[in-house]
């Protein structure tokens, strides 16, 4: 039994041919599984972003609770955000001070924690409405406190929005 030399050479390069297929289906799934990672990655990104941007409203809500008297006197709504020393210290400060001192420690960890972080507090009949800080469209009525909240994801291309409604 003696084999042919010229089928002899067709079978040594299918083998070539086998290994060329395989390796690149193998490339594709490879790019496929790194795809998916990217996607699973952003995704998780998105979702801690989310979930900061619950903590720091519902941190507001939380520090308006503590000050029933600012927020009776609308404090929260008209004041300015400016850090207060003496708020820090053993001698304390007024309701309209501590109010002004929230509002600028909010706004320092809004920029913090977030991509372009900013945010509100208003009262507003319908919260879930509104583009940012510049355009909050906050109308002053209803028995509920909104804390507005604007990020960006995705390197700006996304704005994204968290909405609190609550009563202190």
């Amino acid at each position: 039994m003696s084999v042919n030399p010229s089928s002899r050479k067709q079978q040594e390069g299918f083998t070539l041919v086998e290994v060329l297929v395989t390796m690149v289906i193998f490339v594709i799934g490879m790019l496929a599984v790194a795809s998916l990672q990217m996607s699973a990655i952003g995704n998780n990104h998105g979702a801690y972003l989310r979930s900061q941007a619950m903590w720091l409203a519902y941190d507001m809500a939380e520090r308006m609770r503590a000050n029933p008297v600012a927020v009776d006197n609308n404090n929260y709504i008209n004041g300015s955000a400016s850090a207060i020393a003496s708020c820090t210290q053993a001698s304390g400060c007024s309701p309209a001070q501590m109010a002004q001192n929230d509002l600028h420690e909010w706004q320092n960890l809004l920029d913090n924690t977030l991509p372009n972080g900013e945010g509100v507090v208003c009262v507003d009949s319908t919260p879930e409405d509104g583009s940012g800080s510049g355009s909050p469209q906050c109308d002053g009525t209803g028995d509920y406190y909104a804390a507005k909240i604007w990020w960006y994801e995705k390197s700006g291309e996304e704005t994204q929005r968290f909405t609190l409604s609550f009563r202190p």
